[in-house]
């Protein structure tokens, strides 16, 4: 069972539809990522690729440190100090709670991790067909059981508090689920 109630939940729809649109938007960080990985000394590459593609598409939050905020505050500089330690994110009463709240996705993308990276190193192809073939279909797979689960522990709850759950197409269209009154939701609401 899902942690995490409606928050997670959206999380949760919101990664499984952007999968694909991330995939073709990274197409060229992909391929820069495989030709790196080329050499068997730079193996490590993969398993932190793997790790990234399914840290972001569980919908895992970053919580050690505000990279936009510090990445930001290096551009704005003429001379950065790259040896400065990035602001935390949140505070620690809050970081206790996301942590709290993230722990069974983060066990599951250790779990996955393991599982892709000795995937990645029985697979005859490259990056890309191992991302295509593999990698993108079988954690569709895995995100729509999490949604099931989800669904299953938590939707009768959600009835009873009148909360209407929405569920973004494959094209970001707002599609209606279980009651057929929801014809157009903010995407800002959906992503909160």
């Amino acid at each position: 069972m899902i942690p995490g109630g409606i928050l997670g939940l959206l999380r949760l729809q919101r990664v499984h539809v952007n999968t694909q649109d991330w995939y073709q938007k990274c197409r060229k960080f992909l391929q820069c990522v495989a030709e790196a990985a080329k050499d068997a000394a730079n193996r490590w590459i993969i398993t932190n690729f793997i790790r990234l593609c399914i840290f972001s598409w569980l919908g895992i939050r970053h919580t050690c440190c505000d990279l936009c905020q510090f990445m930001g505050s290096l551009i704005e500089v003429a001379e950065p100090d790259l040896q400065r330690t990035p602001q935390p994110r949140y505070s620690p009463d809050e970081l206790r709670r996301i942590q709290e709240e993230d722990a069974y996705l983060a066990r599951l993308l250790e779990d996955l991790v393991l599982l892709f990276d000795a995937r990645y190193d029985s697979h005859d192809g490259d990056l890309l067909s191992f991302v295509d073939d593999v990698l993108v279909p079988e954690v569709n797979i895995v995100l729509e059981r999490l949604k099931q689960e989800d669904e299953a522990a938590h939707a009768a709850g959600r009835r009873e508090m009148g909360v209407i759950m929405v569920d973004e197409g494959e094209n970001g269209l707002i599609e209606e689920d279980e009651s057929g009154s929801v014809d157009e939701v903010d995407n800002d609401a959906v992503d909160e």
